[in-house]
């Protein structure tokens, strides 16, 4: 069995509103109370939208095997977040899957769960939205980012991006089941950019999760 990549998981200290939108690939969006209780997780594509529950965390994980997985949310600039205690005791759920491609969800019991339309933890979006993005760009940020051209803090080429984290899966191994095999893989596994919408206080952020999987 293998763990698909994914984003850390935060939550919103205040329970500030997040909007995210599935701007390419897909995506398995888990979130849990800040007890680590009434775990979901929305299962959703390129245009999908839909809202982060306030207070809650959230986590976002790439469940194709070969493309990345694109998303834009949006949330205001002065966003308080916490890791705690999700870096120390891990998200109740995670996605994995087999040598075949075929997804599960694990529980914290280590109990799998084929992921389909009868688990009762799946719902999908209501709202859709045509987004776009140029596949080239997105093409030319993995590429810059996998050969350290990417500058944190620094704004990206003039798209009004600017560079927030360029993560390894070493860097975040204490998020996933199996830290120990995570600490041995060096590849990227996620990028975040946030653009500034000053006037109105909001943030834009963009997030590329690479292709990739953490063996149990």
């Amino acid at each position: 069995m293998f763990e698909c990549y994914h984003t850390k998981g935060n939550r919103h200290v205040n329970g500030e509103f997040e909007v995210y939108r599935v701007v390419m690939g897909e995506i398995a969006f888990i979130q849990t109370s800040p007890q680590l209780k009434d775990t979901s997780i929305i299962l959703a594509k390129k245009g999908d939208m839909f809202n982060v529950i306030p207070y809650y965390f959230h986590r976002a994980v790439n469940i194709s095997p070969d493309l990345p997985l694109v998303t834009s949310d949006i949330r205001p600039l002065n966003t308080e977040t916490s890791y705690s205690p999700v870096d120390t005791e891990g998200f109740p759920i995670n996605i994995v899957r087999n040598e075949e491609n075929t997804l599960f969800l694990r529980k914290k019991d280590g109990q799998l769960v084929p992921l389909d339309e009868k688990t009762p933890e799946i719902s999908h979006p209501t709202h859709h939205s045509q987004i776009s993005i140029s596949q080239s760009l997105i093409e030319n940020i993995i590429e810059d980012a996998r050969n350290n051209r990417l500058e944190i803090g620094k704004s990206y080429q003039e798209t009004g991006y600017i560079v927030t984290n360029v993560r390894k899966v070493s860097d975040i191994k204490e998020f996933f089941i199996n830290p120990e095999n995570a600490s041995k893989i060096d590849e990227l596994v996620y990028i975040t950019l946030d653009g500034r919408l000053e006037e109105i206080n909001i943030a834009n952020g963009l997030t590329i999760i690479l292709p990739g999987a953490v063996p149990l």
